[in-house]
């Protein structure tokens, strides 16, 4: 097969294309995104896809935005047909197929469709077409050849030594299936056999168990009869024990009811004895208790007195120690006002030295403040400074140095004037005998007036100079004028103004800093200045006002004898003398509050003392009211208690029930020598055991019948069943059923080995297969790699290894590269072993991307020598990989042409 030509309509971008093919090797190059990958994809729609189809794939290829239907066109030649296939989808599909050889024919539709299909599949192997087509993406993958029926044809043409065994091994398959699946498993019919030879084993092993179950439970029933005959006799006798033992019972009966009396009888008699001493004893213990409070009584009183007197004391103590309190609280208040005085005239004295000092520092620095502001000014003022001035000189000089440059070359001209004549140098008038002279860079005029007139003019040549003086002069003044100045000489004013003002500025903020002890914020700390000043000076004045009269007064009556009679000026008094009165009032202050707080201490004793004086006091006298009234109570209940039953009646009472408590306790001794002559617990053991005896050979005779009733009708459901019978039937079935599998089995086995031998031998034979694929492999891979080159090609016909210079590497651990070019050489190898006439084009998109320079330029080689046997259309973006392709036709692509864009 042979493509010859191919024309893409409104495919994806591409609004119109037709591209051509060689009989050989055709590179197809361009950029991304120019249509190359299509011609690949067109080739497989129209293989694929019928007209009417409406598959995602043929969707990815409509044009965007345009309401046309993507078109593909291809001129072929297959085995002996020529023919043209076209195809439109989507929007007003057509399929048309016009074959020119060996004869004519023209369809349109699905009959065209079926066809083409029913020619390619005729004349190319379809498998073989899928191989060859190597997409963008997939050069690392490996084909799948093994099954490719003209590869196949090719190789078995090419081992010469290969014996084929398909007839025999068909034959085997065929007799292999009757006994096991493509997976290696048993066949359902011999899963059957042997699952019904399982069944009727474990038949036979469940009649077997029900046999012997059925034999068992006869016996357990024989058992169980026997065993109810000994229960019920050994009942029955227990039965007579239990009425024998009941009649003993009641006699026993009678005497412990005798006991039971007796010992009620000793338990009232206790009681009775026991209420009266408890009476008698409590009668003794109020007697004792009123002589006891009658004792507490009296002492109460005594204690009470002695409290009374305490009281007295402790109220005559209080009364002294607040007169002392009262006495220190006044000499506190005068030793305060007296403090107060000394501390206020010392705060003014020091808040006056405080104002004079800070009066002081804020004039020095409201002065430097000033000199600052005004230096300040001058910097806002005075633009230039030594920088700028630096660029202005050098721009004057630049001036000067032109001037004379320009004065050296021009001419020089001397006037003197000699008589009495006027003489005019460029309107200038010269003095009687004196000269001028004047370089002439520009016109000169001399004249004297009336007389003559001489104009001179430069030379041509000093026009340079001249473009030089006025270009540095226009600079000068362009800067000049930037700056704000004038002329050069102002520039050099306003910078040494500049620099005194910045020397004054630092200075006057040095003085500020360190007269104010800040490193910055000096305006703040000047306000902070300012205001501490104006507080002070305020503070002064609220103290230079007149006090009210009764102030007034009471400091003239607080004061100190010589302060009154003349009180010192303010601000003339000492500040020693003020510091050593104020810490002398400070001394007597707390003197005096170190003597008032004794006396609240000694005070708050003397009326804790007195409080808890009168609160003994009149704890003690209720105590005693108390003790008094306890006494009549007791006194009242012993009387009431004497007039119902006298000491002497209560305790002849006593000695009775003593008398009678004895008498009980005898007639219980002898209540307990009868019970115990009769052996009573004896007899009660005997009973009980006796009924329970009763009570549980009953359950066990009831157990035994229901066991053996159980035992009976499962005999009969298992004699029902007929058991011994059945069980005869599926022995002789088992039988039969293992000599089926045991046949089976054997067959199985001898047709299992016989397929595994033929299969060993043609597994050998097809490495003989292999060997001509792997030769072709080799040949063209010594080419790129080298003359030590060698593969492992496996029986699947993939490139498994690759041997380079003593080492074998599997072809998964090989570099991408490497992959990618051994993949390509099986693809070769493959269409170079197939017929032309079976054959297909190889097509390659965007491969060898991974190769370097040296393997590229031998695989270009190894294409060239392809293209003499086969087609190879190869569609590349890097038309360099592929230029050294040896009678290549070269298709060149561009986006400009026939691109519709996407």
């Amino acid at each position: 097969m042979r493509l010859t030509q191919i024309e893409l309509t409104d495919f994806r971008g591409i609004s119109h294309r037709t591209i051509a093919f060689g009989a050989g090797v055709t590179v197809v190059e361009g950029p991304n995104e120019v249509g190359k990958s299509s011609v690949l994809e067109a080739m497989r729609l129209v293989r694929e896809y019928k007209s009417s189809s409406r598959h995602r794939s043929i969707r990815n290829v409509q044009p965007v935005g345009r309401d046309a239907g993507p078109e593909v066109a291809i001129d072929m030649q297959t085995g002996p047909y020529t023919l043209t296939m076209r195809k439109r989808w989507l929007v007003q599909p057509i399929t048309e197929l016009t074959v020119t050889a060996p004869k004519g024919e023209s369809l349109s539709g699905d009959d065209a469709h079926d066809r083409f299909v029913q020619i390619l599949r005729e004349t190319v192997d379809m498998g073989l077409l899928h191989a060859l087509e190597v997409q963008q993406g997939d050069s690392l993958d490996q084909p799948e050849l093994a099954q490719l029926p003209a590869l196949q044809t090719a190789l078995e043409t090419s081992a010469d030594d290969f014996d084929g065994y398909d007839e025999l091994l068909a034959r085997v398959e065929s007799e292999y299936t009757q006994y096991f699946t493509a997976t290696g498993r048993p066949v359902r019919a011999v899963r059957d056999a042997r699952q019904q030879l399982a069944d009727l084993a474990q038949q036979y092993r469940d009649l077997r168990d029900r046999s012997r179950e059925m034999d068992e439970a006869a016996d357990a029933h024989a058992v169980c009869r026997r065993l109810a005959a000994d229960t019920a006799e050994r009942v029955e006798q227990a039965r007579t024990d239990v009425a024998d033992l009941t009649r003993s019972s009641a006699e026993l009966h009678v005497l412990q009811e005798g006991l039971a009396s007796a010992e009620r009888e000793h338990e009232s008699a206790q009681q009775r004895l026991g209420a009266l001493r408890d009476q008698l004893q409590a009668r003794r213990e109020l007697n004792d208790e009123l002589e006891d409070l009658r004792q507490q009584a009296e002492t109460q009183r005594v204690e009470a007195e002695r409290l009374e007197l305490s009281q007295t004391d402790a109220q005559t103590h209080a009364r002294q120690t607040a007169e002392r309190v009262a006495s220190a609280t006044t000499a506190l208040t005068d030793a305060r006002e007296q403090a107060r005085r000394c501390e206020h005239e010392l705060s003014r004295r020091r808040d006056h030295d405080e104002l004079t000092r800070l009066g002081a520092q804020l004039e020095r620095a409201t002065a430097s403040e000033a000199q600052l502001r005004a230096a300040e000014a001058v910097l806002r003022v005075q633009h230039i400074d030594d920088k700028k001035l630096r660029r202005l000189t050098k721009l004057q000089t630049e001036v000067h140095v032109a001037t004379r440059m320009r004065d050296a070359a021009a001419a020089q001209i001397t006037a003197t004037r000699l008589g009495g004549d006027a003489v005019l140098l460029d309107g200038i008038s010269l003095d009687a005998g004196a000269a001028r002279e004047v370089a002439v860079h520009d016109h000169v005029r001399i004249e004297v007036e009336g007389v003559v007139r001489v104009d001179v003019a430069p030379a041509a040549k000093t026009s340079e100079l001249d473009a030089d003086v006025q270009h540095a002069q226009s600079a000068l003044e362009r800067a000049l004028s930037r700056d704000g100045v004038a002329t050069f000489e102002d520039a050099e004013h306003s910078a040494e103004l500049r620099r005194t003002a910045d020397a004054e500025r630092q200075r006057a903020e040095t003085e500020l800093r360190a007269m104010l002890e800040v490193d910055d914020d000096v305006p703040e700390a000047i306000a902070e200045l300012r205001a501490r000043v104006e507080t002070l000076r305020a503070r002064l004045h609220s103290d230079d006002e007149p006090r009210e009269p009764d102030e007034a007064a009471e400091l003239d009556r607080t004061a100190e004898p010589d302060e009154a009679a003349e009180p010192p000026r303010r601000d003339s008094a000492d500040l020693a003398v003020l510091e050593s009165r104020s810490s002398d009032a400070r001394d007597r202050l707390e003197d005096t509050e170190h003597e008032v707080a004794l006396a609240q201490q000694a005070n708050e004793r003397a009326r804790e003392r007195l409080t808890e004086a009168a609160t003994a006091a009149v704890r003690a006298a209720e105590a005693y009211k108390a003790a008094l009234a306890e006494c009549e109570r007791l006194t009242a209940r012993i009387d009431n208690d004497r007039q119902s039953l006298g000491d002497v009646a209560l305790k002849e009472l006593v000695d009775q029930a003593e008398r009678s408590l004895q008498s009980a306790a005898e007639g219980v001794e002898q209540a307990k020598r009868r019970l115990q002559n009769a052996d009573a617990e004896k007899i009660e053991l005997q009973a009980e055991n006796a009924r329970r005896l009763v009570q549980s050979t009953t359950a066990e005779l009831e157990d035994v019948r229901t066991q053996r009733d159980e035992l009976q009708g499962r005999l009969k459901l298992l004699a029902g069943e007929g058991i011994y019978d059945r069980l005869q039937v599926v022995c002789t079935d088992l039988v039969t059923a293992h000599e089926h599998v045991a046949r089976t089995n054997r067959a199985a086995q001898a047709v299992s080995t016989l397929r595994e031998t033929l299969l060993r031998h043609r597994d050998e034979a097809q490495q003989r297969y292999v060997a001509p694929f792997r030769r072709q492999i080799e040949r063209l891979g010594r080419s790129v790699f080298g003359r030590d080159f060698a593969v492992e090609v496996s029986p699947t016909l993939q490139i498994a290894s690759r041997t380079l210079n003593g080492r074998t590497i599997p072809f998964d651990s090989l570099s991408a590269g490497a992959r990618e070019q051994l993949a390509l050489i099986g693809r070769l190898a493959c269409a170079q072993l197939v017929s032309s006439d079976d054959g297909a084009p190889v097509v390659l998109d965007d491969t060898l991307g991974f190769a370097d320079p040296e393997r590229l330029e031998m695989l270009n080689a190894v294409l060239s020598q392809l293209g003499g046997s086969a087609q190879v259309i190869v569609l590349t973006c890097q038309p360099r990989r592929f230029a050294r392709i040896g009678g290549a036709k070269q298709v060149h692509l561009t986006r400009a042409e026939h691109w519709a864009g996407r």
